[in-house]
């Protein structure tokens, strides 16, 4: 029942559960696979194709490759935008009409365009005596584009006489790569140590469109953009041993242990000068020098676990684990799970155990400017200086608590059906706290812009709404719910 409360064996991040993911391990043949599409009604665009093939390079060894390659154009499903058909709009930039697609001019709504190749591989070794090495690793390359919303003639006519729709782009290289090795030592003891690197790279950019404040002060704008680029990258390195000992129970009690070194790093990297010049490209501004800076964190843990049937058909599991972060501190949580089979075709299971989660690295410093034709948001990290001034001082940890409650039914050898309730208590929930108004709002909050001003924003003087997004601990929950299968 690893499943429920899974933080106490598998990280505090684990507050309700845990996937296991299995992978390819034949050392013969292949598979290939085909496909595409559109939609009825137009756009979207697709096709994939991917691939399997496994080799056998040494009598004790495997090597399993996978690629997949996908492709989806874009889609529109925008309706009529209401500003190319206003009076006042039409009279002023008669242009307007003579678009093609007019009325419907506006392209946000509808799929983005991206093409992904993905590649991976995993391999074993038999290394005798018990023990043996693996490796896997990924690799994804994503290209991908969306429509903003579009701009009126009247936005910087002298580049764009009819008016345009910007895009965002995003070029993304993700890779991660796993090593270790597992056996048996001390005589029964049953080991894995590994290591695990990933990084995921995101170079973003903004196309066709302009920088009107540079435009009015130099004469000149570009009309494509570099915006930064979002950098996420992770290191851990894990041992887990377990043992079984006869202690007189039903079964062997399964003892286990393990411990856990991690070191997180988050970047964001400014745009160029002009993506970030007063207000910035439409659509989206470039990072400024202020949202730019390296981050890290490292924390260690350690867990024990203990499972086995003191009587026939009773299934006990007890776990703690310890966890100590360098930017807040140490925290222990634990599990306690029970499944007992009244039949063989009829049991009952429950857990109650505790979770702790510390703010993602994003969460704590990303910061960005996000508009619209009429709007202008700062996304304020909580812990930049300038989130005092709306009352946030940085995040704190999430804490939770799980308990469950199901049956397990298996009227027929081939048929099997579980119905389980859960109910999952958070305190100091993280949430975004949606739209905070400095002006055009029903409230406005001078506090607000002010916030704006000192973490060195310039926002488009022409919109109506300006405002701040941020995280906070706003909140505690309680989600009650059952599932069935």
């Amino acid at each position: 029942m690893l499943q429920d409360g899974a933080a106490a064996q598998c990280g505090t991040d684990a507050i309700a559960g845990v996937v296991n993911i299995i992978l390819k391990k034949k050392d013969a043949g292949g598979a290939r696979g085909v496909s595409g599409g559109r939609y009825i009604d137009g756009g979207g665009k697709s096709a994939s194709t991917n691939f399997n093939i496994g080799f056998k390079p040494l009598d004790a060894a495997f090597l399993n490759f996978s690629f997949e390659s996908r492709h989806h154009g874009h889609s529109d499903r925008g309706d009529i935008d209401p500003r190319v058909v206003d009076a006042a709009n039409l009279a002023s930039q008669p242009v307007l009409k003579t678009l093609p697609g007019y009325p419907y001019l506006n392209k946000i709504q509808g799929d983005a365009a991206y093409h992904l190749n993905i590649l991976s591989a995993n391999a074993g070794l038999e290394l005798g005596g018990g023990l043996s090495a693996y490796v896997f690793g990924t690799y994804g390359k994503k290209i991908a584009e969306a429509y903003e919303n579009y701009r009126l003639p009247s936005r910087i006519a002298k580049v764009y006489p009819h008016g345009f729709s910007p895009k965002e782009a995003i070029v993304e290289d993700d890779y991660a790569l796993t090593g270790g090795i597992k056996g048996t030592v001390f005589g029964d003891w049953s080991f894995d140590l590994s290591s695990t690197y990933g990084r995921d790279l995101d170079k973003i950019y903004t196309k066709n469109s302009a920088n009107v404040a540079l435009f009015n002060d130099s004469g000149f704008t570009p009309t494509n953009f570099y915006d930064g680029h979002l950098v996420a990258s992770q290191w851990t390195t894990d041992l887990d041993l377990s043992k079984g000992y006869d202690i007189g129970w039903a079964e062997a009690l399964n003892v286990a242990f393990g411990a856990e070194f991690r070191k997180d790093g988050y970047e964001i990297g400014a745009g160029e000068a002009a993506s970030r010049y007063k207000e910035g490209a439409q659509s989206f501004p470039g990072f400024l020098s202020s949202d730019a800076g390296q981050h890290s964190r490292s924390n260690y843990a350690m867990y024990v676990d203990l499972a086995s049937p003191p009587i026939k058909n009773l299934q006990l599991d007890a776990a703690a684990r310890y966890e100590h972060f360098s930017d807040f501190g140490s925290t222990t949580v634990g599990k306690l799970t029970g499944r007992y089979d009244f039949t063989p075709s009829a049991g009952l299971r429950g857990t109650i155990s505790t979770g702790f989660r510390a703010p993602t690295l994003a969460e704590q410093y990303y910061s960005a400017t996000n508009v619209g034709p009429t709007t202008a948001f700062v996304q304020l990290p909580p812990n930049a200086p300038a989130a005092a001034l709306v009352g946030i001082n940085g995040l704190k940890p999430e804490k939770s608590q799980n308990l469950s409650l199901g049956v397990v039914l298996k009227p027929e050898p081939k048929v099997t059906a579980t119905i389980d309730a859960y109910q999952i208590t958070i305190r100091d929930r993280i949430v975004g706290s949606g739209a905070l108004y400095g002006s055009g709002g029903a409230v406005n909050s001078p506090a607000v812009t002010a916030a704006i001003i000192a973490n060195g924003n310039v926002l488009d003087p022409t919109v109506t709404f300006t405002g701040i997004n941020i995280f906070s601990n706003a909140v505690n929950t309680r989600a009650a719910a059952w599932t069935w299968c």
